[in-house]
């Protein structure tokens, strides 16, 4: 096992620091009153809507016992599909639940999960006559919310049984709707927010008398893109004070899975991602006007139909201003982070429209620059990158975690002592886990040379790490749902350079090690999951490969052309981008990760 030298954590004062608090008064004198004056909670009846109900029961990854609530989406001979909130199962493969016909716990597992959006769907296998009596509850997708609307809660709540509140609608912050009255608290997460004999959202975040939901335009979206039929129920009636969900297109219901290609003006894009009102974000770079040398860097967001919502540039004044990463922040708007040519690493928020908020830099390091950006399970702010290391001449690889403020909360530094004491760690793997904490894998070099992977905790204290023995770099990672990290990357041969995909378990041990043809890549730069279990991995090419890595079909892209990043799309398909012809390049393929359709 190699040793680590980890550095004390640092406070660092920013640059400048401009805050600009979004305009939500109102909505929190009327979230204040109602939290006062409304919600009536009561032990429930048996009434229809409990037949499809469940308690879920599980186990975190440190042994504490979490309980919360879910809901019958589908049922099929056999099989019950059941939504919750992700941080309920998270870490647990196979929770318990208790069914509304059946009396002792029943064993579910965990088919998908998206941590960002905080959406779970399990899966109950089991005879006739243990889901004799249950039903799906119907989804609303035709409903629209307003301020002061009461709606229904069922689930869970520490010291009850199981209870209905009647919370009221507050105001929408982001794509979540703050709901407040009521008996709300840890126990109801997952469960679901009804409105007229249907679902109209699930409960995530729950805090006693009050709480947040995710609309049920937002879980269909989901269950499509998991390929979950459902039945669409009743639409309520609109209120007179309609509350906007966030840039919901016309077109962002279920509907055909859809591909298309997009150009954005020169240069390249770094990453794309999904946004919580089914659009996409991308973040990349351009050339400034007038200066071929020099760059800009530029924030993006396309409907789900690639049409441009919004798009932005930085300049500075640097010769290269730079974002590398973006991320969605929970309660709304994003994060972009990077660097500039004058000051090193620098990271910014954006409201929802893609307007400043606040930034700031670290001018006490030297050297610096941020490779990826991303939101806590608390829903903090945090990023690695690296920073130099006095008086040795190195740039080590550094976590820090901030408030939505731009306060540091920690910082953390890492160097592997087998690389002696100069050269520079890059982190360009970056990732959330489902245990809270964060899996890093950087290279000692800025381009390729020896990898090092790191696990952290959810304080970034060191869990474990490993050294890869043959050089090269990994770019990316993903969790599947199998367990254990994927990583996209290249390797080094006798023969030049080869895409790279490779396995660890959950406790770093490698499980497989797969060095691609160089014909069809030499780099891979994003890697998805597929829904057999498989995965896409992207760079020159987009090669398909099955559950151990071996190499099932590719399709390799034209001249000057590659893709940088890949995530998988709510409708099943997945949204990737990179640079063709020297341009900003997007592309939205579909469930095999074929492009071949595409308009």
């Amino acid at each position: 096992m190699n040793r680590v030298w980890k550095h004390a954590a640092l406070r660092f004062t920013p640059l400048h620091t401009q805050a600009r608090p979004i305009g939500r008064t109102a909505a929190l004198v009327y979230l204040v009153c109602m939290a006062a004056f409304t919600g009536l909670t009561h032990a429930a009846d048996d009434g229809d809507f409990r037949s499809g109900i469940v308690k879920i029961e599980s186990t975190s990854v440190e042994g504490k016992s979490r309980k919360g609530t879910g809901f019958i989406v589908s049922m099929e001979d056999g099989v019950a599909f059941i939504m919750t909130a992700a941080h309920v199962v998270a870490g647990d493969k196979t929770p318990h639940i208790e069914l509304f016909t059946h009396p002792l716990p029943v064993e579910a597992s965990v088919a998908r999960q998206d941590l960002q959006l905080d959406i779970a769907l399990l899966v109950v296998r089991g005879s006739d006559k243990l889901f004799e009596g249950l039903q799906a509850l119907p989804l609303g997708l035709g409903w629209q919310p307003s301020v002061g609307q009461q709606v229904t809660t069922i689930g869970f709540p520490a010291g009850l049984s199981w209870a209905v509140s009647k919370p009221n609608i507050a105001s929408q912050e982001g794509v979540h709707l703050a709901v407040v009255g009521g008996n709300i608290d840890e126990g109801s997460s997952g469960g679901p927010v009804l409105d007229s004999n249907a679902v109209v959202g699930m409960v995530t975040i729950a805090q006693r008398g009050a709480g947040r939901a995710v609309p049920v335009q937002i879980l269909a979206l989901m269950l499509q893109g998991w390929r979950i039929d459902v039945n669409e129920g009743p639409s309520p009636p609109q209120g007179a004070a309609a509350v906007q969900p966030r840039s919901l297109d016309s077109d962002t219901g279920p509907g055909p899975m859809l591909t298309w290609e997009r150009e954005l003006g020169q240069t390249m894009a770094h990453e794309v991602h999904p946004t919580r009102d089914g659009n996409y974000i991308l973040s990349g770079y351009t050339r400034q006007k007038g200066d071929k040398r020099a760059y800009d860097a530029i924030v993006a967001k396309l409907s789900r139909s690639g049409e441009l919502i919004w798009q932005r540039s930085f300049p500075t004044g640097g010769d290269d201003d730079l974002i590398y990463s973006i991320a969605e922040l929970p309660g709304g708007g994003y994060v972009v982070a990077g660097e500039n040519g004058e000051d090193g690493a620098w990271i910014a928020t954006l409201d929802e429209n893609g307007k400043d908020q606040w930034e700031r830099t670290f001018p006490q390091l030297t050297s610096t620059m941020i490779w990826r950006v991303r939101t806590s399970r608390e829903g903090n702010i945090v990023f690695a990158g690296k920073a130099r290391s006095a008086p040795e001449s190195r740039s080590e690889i550094w976590i820090v975690q901030l408030d939505r403020r731009g306060d540091v909360l920690w910082t953390q530094r890492y160097w592997n002592p087998d690389w002696g004491d100069t050269g520079g760690a890059t982190p360009f793997v970056f990732r959330p886990t489902a245990d809270g904490g964060y899996v890093v894998a950087a290279v000692h070099g800025s381009w390729t040379g020896p990898i090092w992977i790191l696990k952290l905790d959810a304080k970034g204290d060191l869990q474990w790490n490993r050294s890869v023995e043959r050089e090269g770099n990994l770019f990316n990672v993903i969790e599947p749902k199998q367990g254990g990290y994927v990583f996209a990357g290249t390797v080094m041969t006798e023969d030049g350079r080869r895409g790279r995909i490779v396995k660890l378990n959950r406790d770093g041990r490698l499980v497989w090690d797969r060095g691609i043809d160089k014909v069809a890549s030499k780099y891979f730069y994003g890697i998805a999951e597929t829904a057999d279990d498989g995965f896409l991995a992207v760079g020159e090419s987009i090669v398909r490969l099955d559950d151990q890595g071996m190499l099932v079909s590719q399709e390799m892209l034209e001249q000057e052309s590659m893709i940088i990043a890949i995530e998988p799309a709510p409708d099943g398909g997945y949204i990737a981008a990179g640079m063709k012809y020297d341009t900003v390049w997007v592309l939205k393929l579909d469930a095999e990760g074929s492009r071949s359709e595409a308009r």
